[in-house]
């Protein structure tokens, strides 16, 4: 697995403490290891009306949801099975809610497209079950106007996606890297990116046929 997989799957177990999500014993693994969580700026904080402690990551972290309910609606309600549950956020909440982006790194992207971070949204779709059947956390992230195909280099530092493969599932055009348990498949629609974590394949098939 490559290095940006690895922030990813680590920052999704933030996403779930954050959101209050719940994730099977598949994904136990990654909540156990050590994860190099992204913080959000001083600068967003206070735009955001944030508390110090939550742009700095602390416990006290609390995140308003609902903030990009047409994005929320895009993700799965169930899938395979598993019944999610949805959350949204706006771009004050970057390195705050799992999504391996913070401001710091997404802003020579928006700078370049004539964007700011109001204009950057994200949702998030977590199991409500917990058990040892299957999982999966579904996360889409959007630059308003700026093609998903661009957030791409942002998601890894070196500028290559290393071991994310491009196939087809359901009828779609999708990039896919891990091994299971940790296995990961990125689905770009316009301006969405949309990513979808520890499924197994019926269920990574089944949110995939669902996405637009």
């Amino acid at each position: 697995m490559n290095r940006q997989l690895s922030v990813l799957l680590a920052g999704t177990a933030l996403a779930l403490v954050a959101c209050g999500g719940s994730a099977s014993s598949t994904a136990t693994p990654a909540a156990t290891a050590a994860p190099t969580v992204t913080q959000a700026p001083a600068s967003v904080a206070a735009e955001s009306g944030a508390p110090a402690s939550a742009a700095a990551g602390g416990p006290d972290v609390s995140l308003q949801p609902g903030a990009a309910a047409d994005l929320e609606a895009m993700l799965p309600s169930e899938a395979n099975g598993i019944t999610f549950k949805k959350s949204s956020f706006d771009g004050s909440s970057l390195g705050l809610a799992g999504v391996p982006i913070n401001a710091g790194e997404l802003q020579p992207l928006l700078e370049a497209n004539g964007k700011t971070v109001n204009d950057v949204r994200f949702a998030l779709a977590t199991p409500t079950t917990t058990g040892s059947g299957p999982a999966a956390i579904v996360m889409a992230i959007q630059v308003k106007g700026v093609d998903a195909e661009k957030l791409l280099p942002v998601l890894d530092s070196s500028g290559s996606l290393g071991d994310l493969k491009e196939t087809t599932i359901a009828g779609k055009s999708v990039r896919t890297g891990g091994t299971p348990p940790f296995g990961a498949a990125i689905y770009l629609k316009d301006d969405v990116l949309f990513y979808v974590l520890f499924a197994d394949q019926p269920t990574t098939e089944s949110i995939i046929s669902q996405l637009p």
